[in-house]
């Protein structure tokens, strides 16, 4: 038995194509760190040198002093932008991680409203959408009646009252519906190239 779906919703909108210049800057931003962890291993190595020289009493004749000096201040330069890179890293990575959680709660209300939308065409009863919401999460008849307190006969009934509507066959059914349509849903349509339409 075949059943029943419609389009998603016109609330659910289709997620967002990541653009060309957040990559291009991405991309820089990269290259820019790239360039200061190699201008610090430059620097860690002169300082590690000179350290170890005089660690040894190896004398640095062959070096002016102004030299000796340079290699310091190169030395704490690259500590500093160690310091500046990793707050940047920091920043970055929490913005990334704020982005990231914004995107899945506006995932799951999405996917909340699909579901209650499909529902009302399934002309499911308020008690029928709260266990077949329920059954999508994966709980049993038995964590269903518990959790309504009801009794788990009661529940069966329901269930298969929810089946009948919908047209799925089985929980696993259901689920995969919903997952389905979830996807569909958040998956952005691209249009094809003008050289593909010829």
């Amino acid at each position: 038995m075949e059943y029943r779906r419609i389009a998603a919703p016109a609330e659910v909108k289709a997620a967002p194509k990541p653009k060309s210049g957040s990559k291009s800057a991405w991309r820089n931003h990269v290259a820019a760190l790239q360039s200061i962890v190699i201008f610090q291993v430059f620097c860690t190595v002169l300082f590690l040198g000179k350290t170890l020289s005089d660690l040894l009493g190896i004398p640095l004749y062959f070096l002016p002093w102004s030299v000796l000096e340079t290699i310091e201040l190169l030395a704490a330069l690259g500590m500093l932008l160690g310091v500046i890179s990793g707050m940047l890293l920091f920043r970055e990575g929490h913005k990334r991680m704020m982005e990231a959680e914004r995107r899945m709660n506006a995932a799951a209300g999405e996917f909340h409203e699909h579901l209650l939308s499909q529902f009302d065409e399934w002309e499911l009863t308020p008690t029928e959408k709260d266990i077949a919401l329920y059954v999508v999460k994966g709980f049993s008849n038995l964590e269903i009646a518990s959790l309504r307190g009801t009794t788990e006969s009661t529940v069966k009934s329901q269930v298969s009252a929810i089946f009948r509507k919908s047209g799925v066959n089985s929980r696993q059914q259901l689920a995969t519906w919903a997952v389905e349509d979830l996807i569909e849903a958040l998956t952005p349509t691209t249009e094809p190239d003008s050289a593909e339409q010829v």
